[in-house]
């Protein structure tokens, strides 16, 4: 995500996951502002690897925190949020706001 919209999502998140937000968008330095852009392909290999498991439970991981993030953020920044992702990576997010994001 680009900096500028993790630190509107940190915002709402409680207190320790939003400093784990901030960690990763201080840890990209020259990509923060805009983000990193890459497939599910490549965003399950990196969960894989940081998570210590295989690639499918990197997926069904990164659904199930899609989810609870789902349920956190105001609407309005979920629609932001789901916007700046790869349409491919869109569809690990709850069924409802996928068929959103494809109308």
């Amino acid at each position: 995500l680009p900096s500028g919209l993790a630190g509107h999502a940190a915002a709402q998140l409680p207190p320790d996951l939003a400093a784990c937000v901030r960690q990763a968008v201080d840890a990209s330095p020259g990509k923060a502002a805009s983000g990193e852009r890459f497939g599910l392909t490549t965003f399950a290999a990196r969960v894989a690897a940081r998570a210590g498991t295989d690639e499918d439970a990197a997926l069904r991981e990164s659904a199930a925190v899609l989810e609870v993030l789902d349920a956190a953020l105001a609407p309005e920044l979920m629609e932001k949020v789901a916007g700046a992702l790869p349409a491919d990576i869109r569809e690990l997010l709850p069924l409802e706001r996928a068929a959103e994001d494809t109308e």
